[in-house]
């Protein structure tokens, strides 16, 4: 099967360096573990929302880059559902 290219955007709640990197590398475990190869990440940056989400009025943005087969979305969207510290996220093939 050919890999194809996917973005996972996803954005959470201002957090101290420790609650970052905890909630980096949980999202990567996921997509690691519904198949996806080559996972790189990058932070966006902290943008202000242009209404609050929850009581959160800024954000950080984090854009996850992999390659994959055919990703597992149903068991990735559980995960992304569930995972408190996740405010919105958004997958997309490239």
């Amino acid at each position: 099967m050919e890999k194809k290219n996917y973005e996972l955007v996803v954005v959470t709640p201002v957090l101290d360096a420790k609650g970052s990197k905890k909630i980096q590398a949980d999202v990567k475990s996921a997509l690691e573990k519904g198949g996806a190869a080559k996972v790189a990440v990058k932070p966006w940056g902290i943008k202000e929302f242009a209404y609050p989400i929850g009581k959160n009025t800024k954000g950080s943005y984090w854009i996850y880059s992999f390659a994959a087969a055919a990703i597992e979305t149903d068991k990735l969207n559980v995960f992304l559902n569930r995972e408190q510290q996740i405010l919105r996220y958004l997958l997309l093939r490239k």
